[in-house]
């Protein structure tokens, strides 16, 4: 049998989008707490993975990862006093975070080499996040990147290049933490600036492109004034043109002191390196040395003068599978002290071409590229984009395949107890509980029920809309209306109405819908716009529909649909009403303790989670209980196991709004005591990686 190879980053970005695909289309996911025994307050975690030995009952010090266990699971579900519904916004793709810091060395992109667990991005204090795609050869870096212009490349002062790739927005900085970052997913233009940013830098990324080549040190080091092959003609910025030339012509004046042989220039490249007109590169097709003339191959894009300083260098060559990539080569400035220094400083794109999955640069012609010094010959390294091209998906480029789950209990979420002071030793997630109905209607031939939790929910998409200018009168308050159908005049895709309002910008208006079929047709780039949309209506007396709005608004955007629940927080304890005999009361805390052991009739106990005062005399009080072992019933009477063996009489059994046992538990993790007070807010954050 052959050894597997290790898992790729791949297959653990299409775990990481299953999980979050499942939840978004088909389960509900809840985040759980549970459990007040099992470990002391001073309990340390022995960082233990699965284990048979003690730590997990008992007052142990020592707690452990939970058994992957059915019976462990088991001890789990019984001891669930609440859960919460887990929606697509609580969750985040994560990478490691990579703070921008000066005088640091970063990675720079490079498609041949693995670029896992690499420094090769980086978050600034802005929260933009940037891709380094040359690090200046191994440099520290002392400019922080700013610009976020969604297209081409960010060059700073030191010489590094970065690629924006997006900026952080304010709903996802909540799950920045020391260690890791968030990773945002955009598939619309959305309806802020920032998701409009990273969606234009998706748009605008290319396939395949060539942006950066890189150059070795002898590369850079070696001196071209050598003689023949060219290079004697080689002028790296020593003068300025001859005359000016109007942006669109072909031909352009060298300085008098150029050669004065005929087509001594031909298939160079000229480079308009400062002054007016920089810097444009343009390739030498003809050249007259009596006038000093070169035509050159393409009109020039802006205008140039006698004072614009040019330099004449051999023309970069780039062949493989793509198109259209474009560059030159750009020498060090020309140097009084230095008159026959001829060095390459970098090689600069001016067109990134496409569909690249090879490339090899050279000079043209070939001989052209042959220097003094060390190196023989001249062939760059061109850097390949991945595939979409650098920014257009940002998950996959900076590898992320981690997953946190972000979750609040707030201290009101009206369950008994949850605010009040046990402590709680346990968290996790759990996948399609069942409620525990009674009603007929949702149980099957055998009596179980089978409803799941959160099923009455609507699953809703926000949608933004531009007037129409062709037919559109404006975005009105009041345009659309609740529980009519829109539908794509292309698409046909329909969805129901449950809000609409204008939005802030003018020309602009939000629609939310539910019970959407099909998908509506968005912008696919910048700069072009959706299908449009008609609101209709039906009469149920008469079985008519009727045209209300016809195509008055344009699709600007979808967001990812959101469950608008009608419930997001479930009891999973029972709660006892007990009538407390005389000599009990006032019923509290004092006779019944936390974690204490609650015993009915027929041996039916257990574990006290919260004893609350329904009446001020303490005549009566509301237990809350969790790890149930059989059935309590109305009349029983109950007492303290190991201390008073009555305390008062059962008056209302309220059973959990879960059924045990039902629904998978998917995570389990095991925390030292966690103390709430009073209002308190509780936040479990799980880093899940695949």
């Amino acid at each position: 049998m052959t050894e597997n190879s290790p898992i790729r980053k791949s297959m653990r970005r299409y775990t990481a989008d299953s999980f979050l695909r499942s939840l978004r289309d088909r389960d509900n996911l809840f985040l759980f707490v549970g459990r007040t025994t099992g470990w002391t307050a001073e309990g340390v975690f022995d960082g233990s993975e699965y284990t048979t030995h003690g730590g997990n009952t008992g007052g142990s010090s020592v707690f452990v990862h939970p058994l992957d266990t059915v019976n462990e699971d088991a001890k789990a579900s019984r001891n669930i006093v609440a859960m919460k519904a887990i929606n697509s916004s609580d969750i985040a793709y994560m990478v490691p975070r990579v703070n921008w810091l000066g005088s640091t060395q970063y990675v720079q992109y490079d498609h041949e080499i693995d670029l896992t667990d690499k420094r090769f991005y980086v978050m600034t204090d802005e929260f933009n996040v940037y891709k380094c795609i040359s690090n200046n050869g191994n440099a520290t870096t002392t400019n922080k990147p700013s610009s976020t212009k969604t297209s081409g490349l960010i060059e700073t002062r030191d010489g590094f290049v970065w690629k924006f790739m997006y900026t952080i927005p304010e709903e996802l900085r909540k799950f920045i933490t020391t260690e890791f970052m968030p990773v945002p997913t955009v598939d619309s233009r959305g309806f802020d600036d920032v998701t409009q940013r990273q969606f234009d830098v998706q748009s605008n990324a290319v396939n395949g492109g060539l942006h950066f080549v890189e150059l070795t040190s002898a590369q850079k080091s070696d001196n071209w004034e050598i003689a023949g092959n060219g290079h004697n003609l080689i002028d790296v910025g020593k003068y300025t043109l001859g005359d000016v030339a109007a942006s669109g012509e072909t031909t352009v004046t060298l300085n008098s002191q150029a050669s004065s042989s005929n087509d001594a220039y031909n298939d160079m490249t000229i480079v308009f390196s400062k002054g007016l007109g920089a810097v444009q590169a343009h390739r030498i097709t003809d050249y007259v040395g009596a006038t000093k003339i070169a035509t050159l191959q393409t009109p020039l894009t802006n205008p140039v003068s006698a004072s614009t300083t040019y330099q004449i260098v051999p023309t970069l060559g780039i062949s493989g599978d793509g198109v259209s990539a474009e560059g030159y080569l750009q020498f060090n400035d020309y140097s009084a002290t230095s008159p026959n220094a001829k060095t390459l400083n970098k090689i600069v794109i001016t067109n990134p071409g496409k569909n690249y999955t090879y490339a090899s640069v050279n000079t043209i012609p070939a001989s052209h590229g042959v220097a003094s010094g060390a190196y023989a010959g001249f062939g760059g390294r061109a850097t390949i984009a991945p595939k979409g091209g650098h920014g257009s998906n940002a998950v996959e480029e900076l590898g992320a395949t981690y997953l946190t789950i972000l979750k609040r209990f707030e201290a009101l979420e009206n369950i008994p107890g949850l605010s009040g002071s046990n402590d709680l030793l346990q968290y996790g997630i759990i996948r399609n509980p069942i409620l525990n109905d009674t009603d007929s209607q949702y149980l099957d031939s055998d009596g179980n029920p089978v409803r799941l939790a959160s099923t009455q929910t609507d699953v809703v998409k926000q949608m933004k809309i531009e007037s129409n200018l062709t037919t559109g009168d404006g975005l009105a308050e009041g345009l659309f209306s609740v529980g009519n159908i829109i539908v794509g005049s292309d698409t046909k895709s329909t969805g129901e109405i449950t809000a609409y309002q204008p939005s802030n910008e003018s020309g602009f208006g939000v629609l939310k819908i539910k019970n959407t079929r099909g998908d509506f047709e968005e912008p696919y780039s910048f700069g072009f716009t959706g299908e449009a949309i008609s609101e209709l209506k039906y009469d149920s007396s008469t079985k008519v529909w009727s045209v209300i709005s016809n195509e008055k608004a344009r699709v600007v955007g979808v967001e990812e649909p959101a469950r608008d629940q009608t419930q997001i927080t479930f009891r999973s304890a029972t709660v006892l009403g007990i009538s407390a005999d005389t000599e009990q009361q006032p019923l509290t805390l004092l006779k019944v303790p936390h974690d204490s052991i609650v015993v009915g009739n027929d041996g039916t106990y257990a574990t006290v989670f919260h004893v609350e005062n329904s009446v001020t005399s303490g005549a009566s009080a509301d237990i809350v209980l969790i790890d149930q072992r059989g059935t309590f019933a109305t009349g029983d009477v109950v007492g303290i196991s190991g201390g008073v063996a009555r305390f008062g009489v059962i008056n209302t059994v309220v059973n959990p709004e879960i059924k045990y046992n039902t629904g998978e538990i998917v995570y389990i993790q095991n925390m030292n005591p966690l103390v709430k007070g009073f209002e308190q807010m509780e936040e479990y954050q799980i880093l899940l990686g695949f």
